[in-house]
């Protein structure tokens, strides 16, 4: 997805943004914030469950009687159809497009938001000197893109001002331009940090990785 070219650009860019400011950028890159590995076997319980009142509704199967209308076939039959059904089920929806295409949005985004969440502390974005680090997280299965700033950046800097970030680096990733995408939303925070909290003259240690972090 991403060329050893363009990872070495993303690198150099997070430097350059870096060094207009006090602030420190960390770019995750998850290709899947979470397994879903219950998904396939709800849905396969679903579907399987559902049979016997779909085969009642074709009226093929007499629930006065226990048996199929046509040709008296035993109640064991329509156990077995359940049993076919939840293991074929089973299998194709361990496929990830079928599988990740069955999941809620709103379930997928509170996966790839704690996922966010989680890399903020595990990066170290949280202990930075003066509390100004930011991260820029990107969730492709989940096509989830978030901006999480230290405490010391919200202090000037609320929760909306990254919106437009993320919807451009959203727009990019969809038309294929994902690095692009990211190197412009690197630029975009580097400005918003040097802008609000510009470089003192100080040492300005680099405290966190520059290159893309990418989760498998």
């Amino acid at each position: 997805m991403i060329s050893k070219q363009q990872l070495n650009k993303i690198a150099e860019t997070v430097g350059v943004a870096e060094s207009k400011t006090k602030g420190e950028i960390v770019v995750v890159l998850a290709k899947q914030s979470d397994d879903y590995h219950y998904i396939p076997a709800l849905w396969a319980a679903l579907f399987s469950l559902a049979l016997p009142l779909v085969v009642i509704l074709l009226g093929v199967f007499n629930p006065d009687s226990g048996s199929y209308a046509n040709d008296g076939l035993s109640l064991e039959y329509v156990y077995i159809g359940q049993l076919l059904v939840f293991i074929l089920a089973f299998l194709a929806l361990r496929w990830r497009p079928i599988k990740l295409a069955l999941i809620p949005k709103y379930i997928k985004h509170r996966r790839a938001g704690r996922l966010a969440a989680l890399q903020f502390v595990t990066q170290g974005v949280h202990v930075t000197t003066d509390h100004t680090g930011v991260l820029l997280f990107i969730s492709l299965a989940e096509h989830y893109v978030e901006v999480v700033a230290d405490s010391g950046i919200h202090k000037k800097l609320d929760g909306e001002i990254w919106q437009n970030i993320v919807d451009d680096l959203i727009t990019n990733v969809k038309q294929g331009q994902m690095s692009e995408g990211i190197i412009s939303a690197i630029e975009q925070i580097g400005i918003l940090l040097a802008t609000h909290f510009p470089d003192d003259g100080k040492v300005n240690e680099d405290e966190l990785a520059n290159h893309l972090i990418i989760l498998d």
